[in-house]
Order: C-alpha cells, then structure tokens, then sequence
C-alpha cells in the first residue's frame, strides 16, 4: 500500500486491524498500514517509530464512559485523526466484554436530563460531545430516524459540556470492547507492550 502512495495511486490508505494486530506489528506496518485501530499510546508510538507513511488515523472505542484523552492528545500531537467506533457505547458479545451487562451513556440520568431540556436525544449529545472535543464518529443504527438525527448535531454549552466530561469520574472508565480474557494479554496496557513477538500465543 505504502507503493501506491509512492506511485500517485492514492493518498492516504488504512487497515481497520484488531488488536492482535500486534502480534503481526512489524509486518504489517513496514507493508501497507496507515491506518491504526483500537491501539493504545504504547503501540501507536511504536508504530510511529516504524512506519514510513504516518497513520493517518486511529479508531478506538471512545464515549463518554471512556474518553481517553491521552491518547486523544497523543493522537492530535502527531497529526493523526482518532476516531469513536462505539461513539454512543455498547454492548458487543461478551467474550470481548466483561462490561456487557452495564448500561451505556445513552441511559445516564445526565446526559437524559441535558437532552430533555434541550429537545435533543441523548445520541445527539453525545455525537457532538465527541465531535466538539475534536474526535471523528462513527456512530451505527439501522433506525432510519436516527440516522437522520445522529447527523443534527449542536454546539454544547460549557456547562453542559462539562456535565459530561465528568461522566467517567463517576461511572467509569467503563470499556464495553476488551478481548483482553479471549487473546492471554491486556492488550490496552499502557506500560507493558505485548506482545512484542511476531507470533501468537495459539501458534
């Protein structure tokens, strides 16, 4: 992929990987990565030490329950764009959720009561939350209604802005996607990287 930058074919390429990605890191990054995803600070700076081309984004699992701000700051230090895979919460299949069965930010009495007295829903507040603090969303529904309302999104008041921010002190941090239990290894641990070897432990 890097060839087809090189070669005017295109100019910013990326690969949505999973964090066992790293098993494979080396490879993949000297080969055609660009884009990052579900990577903590430890292993995108890695990547930022091996790669060629720069990522030009990295796509986390980012609400209110969960905001990472490091890793918004580490992401926004070298230009690269983080975006919410799971913007409103969630909850995946429990073999990568040990937090299945707790309530998302769209249920928060908080972020209820902002919504009732502004006329807005609950996804709306939290898309704009994400979207004004400067991350990119990508928020998931079938729903025809809501697609049309997560993409009316407002400016939030300070005030309003810091009710949510405080959410994760009080609820969180909550992450409703960690395969840490299926894959042997915490794979957000932001002081020990691992794996560091090119293979896995089912190999």
């Amino acid at each position: 992929m890097e060839a087809l930058v090189d070669n005017g074919k295109t100019k910013v390429i990326g690969e949505c990987e999973p964090p066992i990605v790293a098993y494979f890191m080396p490879r993949f990054i000297t080969a055609y990565t660009s884009g990052l995803s579900n990577l903590n600070i430890l292993k995108t700076k890695r990547i930022l030490r091996s790669a060629r081309i720069k990522p030009a984004v990295n796509q986390v699992e980012l609400h209110p329950y969960l905001p990472q701000p490091e890793l918004l700051e580490c992401c926004n230090q070298n230009g690269i764009l983080l975006v919410a895979h799971q913007p409103l919460g969630g909850r995946p299949l429990r073999i990568v959720s040990p937090n299945a069965s707790r309530p998302g930010p769209l249920h928060n009495s908080e972020i209820l009561k902002i919504a009732s007295e502004s006329g807005r829903t609950a996804a709306q507040l939290i898309l704009s939350w994400a979207i004004q603090r400067g991350t990119a969303v990508i928020p998931k529904t079938s729903n025809e209604l809501r697609l049309v309302q997560n993409v009316d999104i407002v400016a939030l008041n300070e005030k309003d802005l810091e009710t949510i921010n405080s959410l994760v002190r009080e609820a969180g941090p909550i992450r409703y996607l960690d395969p840490s239990a299926h894959v042997g290894f915490d794979v957000f641990d932001e002081d020990k990287d691992e794996p560091v070897a090119d293979s896995a432990p089912w190999d």
